[in-house]
């Protein structure tokens, strides 16, 4: 069994990245601030469930169309009949992450945690 790639959206400064994962050892090399240390904390956030999610997670290139939504639903909420919130609204900013797996039918059991 092995992860053979990811692809990573919205997650800091990673908008839409695919990364390839060698059978044996994958190494990142970019320059500083190019989002090497994104990509490996995504992981962790993803896979192993550590930690949380802040407001410093989510891609700046989004953070007018989350001050927009977030504006949006609060006029929203003032008027006499209010509709209920649409989370539909963040399919588009919210980070996420594609794991592929090659795995046989007996390994399963090691991946059913991420799973959908």
């Amino acid at each position: 069994m092995r992860i053979a790639f990811i692809e990573v959206a919205n997650f800091r400064k990673l908008n839409c990245v695919h990364i390839d994962l060698d059978n044996e050892t994958t190494l990142f090399v970019g320059a500083n601030n190019s989002g090497k240390t994104s990509a490996m904390i995504a992981l962790r956030y993803f896979i192993h469930k550590q930690g949380g999610f802040t407001i410093n997670d989510f891609t700046l290139a989004h953070h007018k169309e989350i001050s927009e939504i977030g504006s949006s639903w609060i006029e929203n909420a003032k008027l006499e009949t209010p509709e209920p919130p649409r989370l539909s609204d963040w399919d588009k900013v919210l980070p996420a992450m594609d794991v592929w797996i090659e795995a046989k039918d007996s390994d399963l059991h090691y991946v059913s945690h991420i799973l959908p």
